[in-house]
């Protein structure tokens, strides 16, 4: 996370719970947090002030992100290790010669264009030099 971010963070912290914070906290926040994905510890944030269902929530301290935002990122991990791969994809004769019948066809129709293209260019050139 770089530094900007971390004030972004701590702006979104002050917006939340209305407590400014001292000059100079950023800095501190820096230290503590830097090595931190930015999703992550504003995920983080958004956790601990969106689980307050109705009741006062103590004021998020940088321990608490960094907990809170290691936890996210390791179950974004374990997801992504979980996730099936995906399957192999094989091309039989057929399919590899449609698909080239397809890519020649659409570049002939390419070629096409840009030869109508020019040849309404030529027509117009001559038009106007025919003024």
């Amino acid at each position: 996370m770089k530094l900007t971010e971390v004030e972004h963070l701590l702006a979104t912290i002050t917006s939340l719970d209305r407590q400014p914070f001292p000059d100079g906290a950023a800095g501190e926040w820096y230290r503590i947090l830097g090595e931190l994905e930015y999703r992550d510890a504003l995920q983080a944030v958004v956790e601990h002030y969106g689980s307050g269902s109705g009741r006062l929530v103590s004021r998020i301290m940088p321990a608490d992100v960094r907990s809170r935002a290691l936890a996210i990122a390791e179950a974004r991990a374990r997801a992504q290790r979980r996730a099936l791969p995906a399957a192999p994809v094989r091309v039989t004769p057929a399919v590899r010669d449609a698909a080239l019948a397809t890519m020649r066809a659409i570049a002939q129709r390419g070629q096409e264009r840009q030869a109508e293209r020019e040849r309404e260019w030529r027509n117009r050139q001559a038009s106007v030099l025919a003024l």
